[in-house]
């Protein structure tokens, strides 16, 4: 007798994409949908990380590069600004006032803030241009 049910491998039709997928996939290998019950009901124990990478990335979503440069650019000057402001009236300013805790600190916040946005517009543009040079 042959028995070609064996032989035949199942394969599971993604509703969303309609790729094929293993019959063991709990995922979709293409759009990363659910395939099974477990996966549907409970998403945050079967998900995985690239959800939110794949949508935070400025490689594949060009959008999050110009939102993340208009949100930071500008505060991200006003910042530089103020720290070189603050650092200026700490250390040549005009009398003794300006050398309390509040406003050292508010030159330091501004300064951090300008460090942490300067890195953030540095990252997502390395990250754009190095997926630009890819693909040409």
């Amino acid at each position: 007798m042959d028995n070609t049910e064996n032989d035949q491998t199942v394969n599971l039709i993604c509703v969303r994409c309609g790729e094929a997928n293993d019959e063991r996939a709990s995922r979709c290998e293409h759009c990363k949908a659910p395939l099974d019950d477990f996966a549907s009901t409970a998403p945050w124990e079967m998900g995985k990380v690239t959800a939110g990478r794949t949508a935070a990335n400025p490689r594949t979503n060009p959008i999050v590069f110009w939102g993340v440069w208009l949100l930071f650019s500008p505060t991200v000057v006003i910042a530089g600004y103020s720290f070189v402001s603050h650092l200026t009236y700490a250390i040549v300013g005009p009398d003794d006032s300006y050398t309390s805790g509040g406003y050292l600190l508010a030159g330091l916040m501004a300064g951090l803030y300008f460090l942490i946005g300067g890195w953030a517009l540095y990252t997502v543009t390395k990250r754009f241009f190095s997926k630009k040079k890819a693909s040409e």
